[in-house]
């Protein structure tokens, strides 16, 4: 797998937000008057990308961002992925976000490219798992994420189902805590939501381990009910790009990594400090 520069990787997402704009542009979408406040429907399970507890989150945080230069607030309404696309149908949301051009949602229009996520497969160091490919899981016992098998398409669930044991959970703090727990398993889920769980686990409980990026980046966009609304956000996001927002905005959060493969060493515990003589 080839990773660009973080400066190619900006280029290129400026790019495709000029090119969005444009071609809205191109086809007569006439500028509406936009509402002072949007609602939109985010999945509340997918920290650190949506964080209700503090209605925050790196993909929250973006598009408020770019709305807010367009003089738009946003209200967020938390539903799972399935009730997302029935609310803005229904008219009763704004826009909904994450979602994937391969969703192939009818009647909405995508926003430009605001985020990627990627999964991977994570290993325990002492196993010394050998994970190029995605084939390669076929040797391991696996636990995934809920769905995995049915959204990572026929090469992920041909090698799952020669694993010794598979699994799927919709609990994704407790898989990565059984991760280390059982020390028996090679997990799969996204890379940011692994390294927000292992991030709250206590440091003594946590082992080396390996994060194989196996899987390739995901382009998400947000699902807008009107296009007048749409055009607005690829604007704004393409100023908070442009002038450092968004590149703040993100490193607040937990990083992608940029190899192959990835070693995280536990911290070594600090020794108690000596009492001074009496």
């Amino acid at each position: 797998m080839t990773f660009l520069p973080a400066a190619a990787r900006v280029a290129l997402l400026l790019c495709a937000i000029c090119f969005c704009t444009a071609a809205a542009a191109a086809a007569g979408q006439s500028a509406l008057p936009l509402p002072r406040t949007v609602t939109l429907a985010v999945n509340s399970a997918t920290p650190p990308y949506v964080l209700e507890e503090s209605g925050s989150g790196l993909e929250v945080d973006i598009v408020r961002a770019a709305l807010k230069t367009q003089g738009v607030d946003v209200r967020l309404l938390y539903a799972s992925q399935l009730r997302m696309g029935q609310l803005l149908h229904e008219g009763r949301v704004d826009a909904i976000t994450p979602v994937s051009r391969m969703a192939g949602m009818q009647n909405v229009f995508l926003s430009a490219n605001h985020i990627s996520y990627r999964n991977i497969a994570v290993s325990l160091r002492a196993n010394n798992c050998t994970i190029s490919a995605v084939a390669d899981l076929k040797k391991y016992v696996v636990q995934a994420f809920q769905n995995a098998s049915r959204l990572l398409g026929s090469e992920y669930l041909n090698a799952v189902r020669q694993s010794p044991r598979y699994m799927e959970t919709p609990d994704q703090a407790g898989q990565v805590l059984a991760f280390f727990t059982r020390q028996d398993r090679v997990i799969v889920l996204d890379e940011r939501i692994f390294r927000h769980f292992v991030h709250k686990i206590p440091a003594e409980m946590t082992d080396d381990y390996v994060i194989h990026t196996i899987f390739p980046e995901t382009r998400y966009h947000v699902a807008f009910a009107d296009a007048a609304l749409r055009n607005a956000f690829n604007k704004g996001l393409q100023q908070i790009v442009s002038d450092g927002t968004y590149k703040k905005i993100t490193s607040g959060y937990p990083t992608l990594c940029k190899t192959r493969d990835c070693y995280k060493r536990k911290p070594e515990k600090r020794p108690h400090p000596r009492s001074p003589d009496m």
